[in-house]
């Protein structure tokens, strides 16, 4: 146990980050589970979306066994002062989750898992060997009487790799990890296997935003991960790619229902209060289709780009999301450049923007192909050592970094002092597709 104590108390949202667990000594009422007869409760009892302080003097550290699991929001729910407290086996829309997925309870409470009969054949077993229900069921339940302090992380077996991940904080007395993490840690840990993830999306200051169901390869939202201000209406819009999809909330939420493969259907949900919902489309959730909506709060530390309405997919925009935002025009330039998908990745705002010379799948790439930068901003192309030697020249010869090179970690700096689209390219490989551009300051040819 860790000797370490805090004189303060958390709402308690996060995840832990290291440490193995490994407990015993408890008591089991019911070595199986029973059938019951009493009727099962018509809600889950689900973590609140603002977490209750449950006396817990520092972060439990769970060893990220809930990274994954369904139907945690981050919140480790109070059941202390109970003798006994129910634990819902079968819960969320998909029924592959318990509910609640953590909580804090009394040493000597009796915990009681309750099957709801829904999402199939369950069962309740702790990693340390601790408990055991037996076989997977479809319904009764099952009780278990602790009598050590610790952290006891559980699985439902059959639906383990499908997120049916438990946790239960016993007393007072158990492993720490410091510090809670915040929200965004949180939601980065959940998209760490999201396709078509690569940081959020700035969308505040949008009454409405809108994100594709179906995006990239078919199996992504896009983008999977934003940041909206309170009040902020979000449309789910499905394409014709990767089947037929739903969008489900982690928390319960929001549910769109059964899935569709039509193309331009569309789910709204408007997101009244700060915090962060994670959500799937149930079939394809296990392949990687996966978000987040970030609601209200502070400034993130980086985005990945601005949100674009202007745009059927999610591009930067040049002027910080107004209405009357025109796309820069390119004059076809970057028609076959590699690594570029018709986003411009919004860097204002930054002194200092790096670009990477040899990404991309092929090293024939920067990365990324196109930028928003400020009029005064220096950009600093760095080579990754990649895809042969490279250099970077303007069309206008405006910079040039030199004859190729390909050792890695050499760089490259220019400093923009006048607005416009400066295009670019690698003399070696600029037939290959190694182009680029940087739009600088918001005076510059627009479509």
């Amino acid at each position: 146990m860790s000797e370490r104590r805090a004189t303060r108390r958390y709402y308690l949202r996060g995840l832990g980050t290291a440490g193995i667990v490994g407990l015993a000594g408890c008591i089991a009422e019911d070595e199986t589970p029973t059938d019951g007869d009493d009727e099962q409760a018509e809600d889950d009892p689900t973590p609140a979306e603002t977490p209750a302080s449950s006396g817990l003097e520092e972060w439990p550290d769970f060893g990220g066994h809930l990274a994954g699991a369904n139907n945690f929001d981050g919140t480790v729910v109070d059941m202390t002062g109970q003798d006994e407290v129910t634990v819902n086996v079968g819960a969320g829309n998909s029924g592959l989750a318990f509910g609640p997925a953590a909580v804090h309870v009394d040493n000597g409470a009796t915990v009681v898992w309750e099957w709801t009969g829904e999402g199939g054949a369950h069962n309740v077993v702790a990693e340390d060997e601790t408990f055991n229900s037996g076989s997977p069921t479809s319904s009764g339940t099952y009780k278990y009487t602790f009598e050590e302090d610790g952290v006891y992380n559980y699985v439902c077996v059959p639906h383990e790799a499908s997120g049916m991940l438990g946790a239960l904080v016993v007393g007072n007395e158990y492993p720490t990890a410091g510090d809670p993490p915040g929200e965004q840690e949180v939601a980065v840990d959940y998209l760490a296997d999201a396709n078509d993830y690569d940081g959020f999306v700035d969308a505040r200051g949008f009454d409405e935003v809108t994100v594709a169901v179906g995006a990239d390869n078919g199996l992504a939202f896009g983008p999977p991960a934003i940041h909206v201000d309170p009040g902020t209406n979000v449309s789910w819009v499905w394409t014709d790619k990767g089947g037929a999809h739903n969008v489900i909330a982690e928390n319960d939420s929001f549910d769109s229902g059964t899935t569709v493969a039509d193309a331009g259907h569309v789910y709204d949900h408007k997101f009244a209060e700060r915090g962060f919902t994670r959500y799937y489309c149930a079939p394809h959730k296990g392949a990687g289709m996966k978000g987040v909506v970030l609601v209200g709060g502070d400034t993130l530390d980086s985005y990945s780009r601005r949100y674009d309405p202007s745009s059927e997919t999610d591009n930067g925009t040049e002027n910080g999301g107004s209405d009357d935002y025109r796309q820069p025009d390119f004059d076809g330039y970057l028609e076959n450049a590699n690594n570029y998908d018709g986003t411009l990745v919004d860097m204002t705002g930054q002194a200092t923007v790096e670009i990477s010379v040899g990404g991309g799948e092929t090293a024939l790439a920067f990365g990324p192909a196109a930028v928003h930068v400020d009029t005064g901003a220096t950009v600093v192309w760095e080579w990754t050592g990649e895809g042969g030697a490279h250099n970077v020249v303007a069309e206008d010869e405006t910079f040039a970094s030199g004859d190729p090179v390909s050792d890695v970690g050499t760089t490259y700096n220019f400093t923009f002092e006048q607005p416009g689209i400066y295009t670019y390219y690698c003399a070696p490989h600029r037939a290959a597709g190694m182009k680029g551009a940087i739009v600088v300051g918001t005076d510059h040819p627009v479509e």
